[in-house]
């Protein structure tokens, strides 16, 4: 089956965009990720040690105590909110401020204190401050770990809240309604934590293993329950026998526990996190180069495509002697503005570079092949200094087979159209056309084919694009151009070359336009 090459090209093109879009917004999420996950640590101690001033003021609350130690707390999160004063807007630091003052004068109910206003400080943000940031990752593991650290953050902050809460009442000395067990209760449901170690990487599960199986942490877990059963039978009467301060202790120890166990899951996210991004960065590089060289080679078939559409196909066996009149035609129309662009250059190169190949095909030895080389170089080269008329050469195509009239013809239309159709370049077309003996209205549709409009009728010319100048030019200019014009177009000039009489008659037309060109010229001038 055969593939067309521009398909395959534009299929290449759109994959390597889509994928190199693909990982580009992979590698951006990586990286917003990476930011994060780094920004967790200054977070995390902010949560905490706001957790601890909002259960210093449950117990102030509660029997106006460790007053010394609130304000000594409240110097603490100040601290902690100057290092994150480019991520806390000012409203959350005047809720704080706010929070505060009621806390001070004992003017709300303890309950929207604890649960309300702190909440929408401490509570709220600390549990959400990870949402949504799988959308970041496609990596399983990533996304494990990530959900690990949100469970822990989740059951740090229950065992704050428990800690505050009961706090309150066994410093107030006040039994807990039916509603408050419920709310305690709920509390211990989401402070316990269970992490499935089989499915960590070995050194982590050790570290974390070593850390709950530790004597001090058993010992920790046993009093907790202990001194949880005795409030829970006290909360009654709101007798409590345990001490509010063994109590604080052993929650703080709690939530440390957890911190410990968060900061060795956050170690391990982290490295996975470089290597993830890493790998992001160089799949986004690969593509990249990938759709550079696509890119590279769009541009170059399309040009190679254009290249060849200014290509003059298989020329006919027997007719190579026209080789030389052509890209002298060729080099004449290119030059006639006075440069020869980079773009004409190459499709002259490429013609010559036919005609050899054609030579090849025809049967030409080497000698013949190098011959040949060398005259349309040479071709070239004088038809830069020829001051012979374009007409002259366009003659020589007379005797040509009519398809190979169609091809030169189409070949010169589209070099005339390669750095704009000037006026110039249009009567060139127009001599080459009267000269090879072709009738302008039945060619028509080779011109619209190649430069998208009419080749004007020399009727529909300005007397200064017969002539063949602008007119901004300057009568001196004119002139000059004038001269030349009829120099190369005189009879007997053209009669001295031996051109046939048709060519003399198509001198002898163009001669008449040029003098009516001039004197229209020279009268709207006076």
């Amino acid at each position: 089956m055969k593939i067309n090459l521009k398909y395959l090209i534009v299929l290449l093109l759109i994959v390597s965009t889509y994928t190199s879009i693909d990982s580009y917004i992979g590698y951006k999420n990586a990286k917003e990720l990476n930011s994060i996950i780094e920004n967790e640590h200054i977070l995390n101690n902010f949560f905490i040690q706001g957790g601890r001033e909002r259960d210093l003021s449950a117990i102030y609350l509660a029997s106006k105590g460790f007053y010394k130690m609130l304000k000594r707390q409240r110097l603490v999160v100040d601290k902690e909110i100057e290092l994150l004063s480019h991520r806390l807007n000012i409203e959350s630091r005047e809720k704080l401020d706010r929070v505060r003052a009621r806390v001070d004068m004992n003017s709300s109910n303890f309950q929207d204190i604890f649960f309300k206003d702190y909440g929408n400080i401490f509570i709220y943000p600390f549990e959400s401050r990870l949402d949504g940031v799988e959308r970041l990752s496609d990596s399983i593991k990533i996304l494990y770990l990530i959900s690990l650290i949100r469970e822990i953050n989740i059951a740090k902050n229950s065992v704050g809240l428990e800690r505050g809460f009961v706090t309150y009442f066994m410093e107030k000395r006040v039994p807990m309604s039916s509603r408050d067990r419920e709310i305690w209760d709920s509390l211990k449901i989401k402070s316990n934590i269970h992490i499935p170690l089989n499915s960590l990487d070995y050194e982590l599960k050790d570290a974390i293993s070593l850390l709950y199986n530790s004597k001090v942490t058993e010992e920790m877990l046993l009093n907790i329950d202990d001194i949880s059963m005795g409030i829970l039978v006290d909360a009654d009467s709101g007798e409590y026998k345990a001490k509010t301060a063994d109590w604080f202790t052993l929650e703080t120890q709690k939530i440390t526990l957890l911190s410990k166990i968060e900061l060795l899951i956050l170690s391990e996210l982290e490295e996975n996190l470089k290597r993830y991004t890493l790998q992001r960065g160089l799949i986004l590089t690969l593509f990249l180069i990938f759709l550079s060289i696509i890119m590279i080679a769009s541009s170059w078939y399309i040009y190679t495509q254009f290249i060849k559409s200014r290509e003059i196909p298989l020329i006919i066996e027997g007719e190579d002697k026209h080789f030389e009149a052509f890209i002298t035609l060729l080099t004449k129309i290119s030059y006639s503005d006075g440069v020869i662009t980079n773009l004409e250059r190459d499709v002259i190169n490429y013609t010559m570079n036919s005609f050899i190949s054609i030579g090849k095909k025809q049967g030409m030895d080497s000698v013949a092949l190098v011959a040949l080389k060398d005259n349309l170089n040479n071709a070239y080269r004088l038809a830069r200094r020829d001051s012979e008329p374009f007409i002259k050469y366009a003659s020589q195509l007379y005797d040509c087979s009519f398809d190979l009239k169609v091809q030169l013809l189409k070949q010169l239309i589209s070099m005339a159209s390669i750095e704009g159709y000037k006026a110039r370049k249009k009567m060139m077309i127009y001599e080459a056309v009267e000269a090879i003996g072709f009738d302008k209205l039945k060619i028509q549709k080779y011109i619209n084919d190649i430069i998208g409009k009419e080749l004007e009728s020399e009727d529909e010319l300005s007397p200064y694009e017969i002539l063949g100048c602008s007119l901004s030019d300057t009568d001196e200019t004119i002139k000059k151009i004038y001269m030349k014009q009829i120099k190369a177009f005189h009879p007997d000039y053209i009669q001295g070359k031996g051109l046939n009489d048709e060519i003399i008659k198509f001198a002898e037309e163009k001669l008449k336009r040029f003098n009516n060109a001039y004197d229209e010229i020279k009268k709207s001038r006076k």
